[in-house]
């Protein structure tokens, strides 16, 4: 018979399995964030040490290394699909370090709860189903979460190495694991300070501790600075959004921004849906996203109060992490802009729920029906979770340059900035293409210096559309008596009316030829031309 003390084993190693099962079945396009990123790692001589050299992109060198080294093993061909299961198996090995932590070890409710909370959030499956470095973020701060917490009590030599071993993987893979450490290091520091353990100072932990920082220290100084420099000029709308605020308006905007990470941090999915909700009773739009930040505030702190007992080691961990992102936010150094930005948080917000509900539930109810509970929640939570993985929508574009090759292989194709780098993966190539944009990497960001988008700089720092951009088509398709438009990546159909209208008067009428999820291929020609 199977012995019961492996079930926790058993249980921990489906994660990954079932995520990597679950990827396999979503064969899908790179869509454009993912394609900007792949044109650099098929970059034959690609320095991982520089910053990357197409569309202003950034990865920690660790992402980058082991994904050119999987592309050099099973191929480097669309839809490149090796790079999916490493997203995957990142995203599922985070899980299982999270298992593996004490207070969630020993409480077989929690652990169900954990998974429940992850497998079910729709972010987490985005990222585990995405080529981009969000899902080795989560990863590094799941590691050195489970190699930190012993050191709050422990002093021992294998503790103290494996959180060093623990922190020199996460370095490579992550560009926000400083922060964690910071903020771990700092909380590990006071818990032990505080502490009546005899060796509360012990010289091997303090070693540690500074061999950690100066490891982190060096590889932001010398390596993770100049890989992001591109990306930070570029999009410095983006990651430095408030030149030429006063300081209340700064401390506003920070604050706002602090607490936009406290909501994703739990992944926004849920509390998104409670602010429709707010908004569809009667609260105004505005109102509607302050009160989802409070609510996420006070979770946060009632998780706190309810955990501290049962766990304070991942309790005092978790808060000197969110202090760290805090100080660092509100000095202006960091700026977690979108919800993927916060996902290294989310390890951290996952156990607390677990234990504080695990906690709840065994308080409040008998054992049977807590378990009831939370095999209903580990059902739900998959149900939501995979059918988010397995509905992941294509732009088919292979599709649609298959359709041009069929019907009218001959005819110039123009393509809207969006969609070149997905454009650009894709083969075989059509004869004629107008419309590419220069895709090296520098201050200022491809589409604004190919004219796509206006300087965010000179707009209040709003990524806006040029106006102007339509009608470089007439001046490209000049002369042609047929054309193809592909769009992909754009906001609405309705955005591509002035592109359609200027292909009109240049070439001749335009019909749509095929309609995508985000993308749309249309063939215009004059009268007596067309196929």
């Amino acid at each position: 018979m199977f012995p019961k003390r492996h079930l926790p084993f058993v249980f921990a190693a489906l994660v990954p399995l079932l995520m990597l099962l679950v990827v396999a079945q979503t064969p899908v396009e790179p869509w454009g964030d993912e394609a900007m990123l792949i044109t650099n790692l098929l970059v034959p001589d690609l320095n991982i040490f520089a910053p990357l050299p197409h569309y202003e992109q950034a990865a920690p060198v660790g992402y980058l290394w082991l994904s050119r080294q999987l592309l050099e093993i099973f191929g480097a061909e669309p839809p490149f699909h090796v790079l999916r299961y490493l997203s995957a198996l990142f995203i599922g090995l985070g899980v299982v370090l999270i298992l593996s932590i004490a207070p969630i070890r020993r409480d077989w409710m929690a652990k169900i709860i954990v998974v429940a909370l992850l497998l079910g959030s729709p972010m987490i499956w985005i990222y585990a189903n995405e080529i981009k470095h969000y899902s080795a973020e989560f990863f590094a701060s799941a590691l050195v979460l489970a190699c930190g917490i012993p050191l709050v009590t422990r002093s021992d030599m294998a503790a103290l190495s494996l959180f060093l071993l623990a922190v020199v993987v996460a370095g490579l893979v992550s560009f926000t694991v400083p922060v964690v450490v910071a903020g771990m290091l700092m909380a590990i520091a006071v818990m032990r300070l505080r502490s009546d353990q005899p060796d509360r100072l012990a010289p091997a932990v303090v070693v540690t501790a500074v061999l950690a920082m100066v490891y982190l220290g060096a590889i932001y100084l010398f390596l993770n600075r100049g890989l992001v420099v591109w990306q930070i000029q570029a999009y410095a709308h983006v990651y430095s959004p408030e030149a030429g605020q006063g300081l209340a308006g700064l401390l506003v905007k920070r604050l706002g921004g602090l607490l936009d990470a406290v909501v994703n941090a739990f992944g926004p999915s849920w509390l998104s849906r409670v602010q429709g909700g707010l908004h569809l009773i009667g609260l105004p739009l505005g109102l509607s996203y302050h009160a989802i930040r409070l609510i996420a505030l006070a979770l946060f702190a009632a998780l706190v109060i309810i955990a501290r007992k049962s766990a304070p080691g991942l309790v005092g961990l978790t808060l000197g992490v969110f202090a760290a992102v805090a100080v660092l936010q509100l000095a202006g150094m960091l700026h977690l802009s979108y919800p993927r930005h916060a996902i290294f948080l989310m390890p951290f917000t996952a156990a607390l729920m677990a234990i504080s509900l695990s906690r709840l539930l065994g308080a409040s109810l008998p054992q049977k029906s807590g378990a009831v509970i939370v095999a209903t929640a580990l059902v739900m939570g998959l149900w939501l979770g995979i059918g988010t993985a397995l509905t992941r929508q294509t732009q088919e574009l292979g599709k649609m340059l298959a359709h041009i090759r069929d019907t009218a292989p001959e005819a110039p194709v123009w393509i809207n900035g969006s969609g070149q780098p997905v454009f650009e993966l894709l083969a075989p190539r059509p004869n004629t293409v107008l419309g590419e944009m220069d895709s090296a990497s520098g201050p200022v960001a491809w589409q604004v210096r190919g004219a796509e988008f206006l300087p965010p700089a000179q707009h209040g720092g709003e990524w806006l559309g040029n106006p102007d951009y339509p009608q470089s088509i007439a001046a490209q398709a000049a002369g042609q008596t047929e054309l193809w438009l592909l769009f992909n990546n754009d906001p609405s159909a309705q955005d591509r009316i002035p592109f359609l209208s200027v292909a009109a008067k240049t070439v001749g009428p335009c019909n749509p030829a095929i309609e995508g999820h985000g993308a749309g291929l249309y063939y215009c020609a004059r009268q007596g031309a067309a196929n």
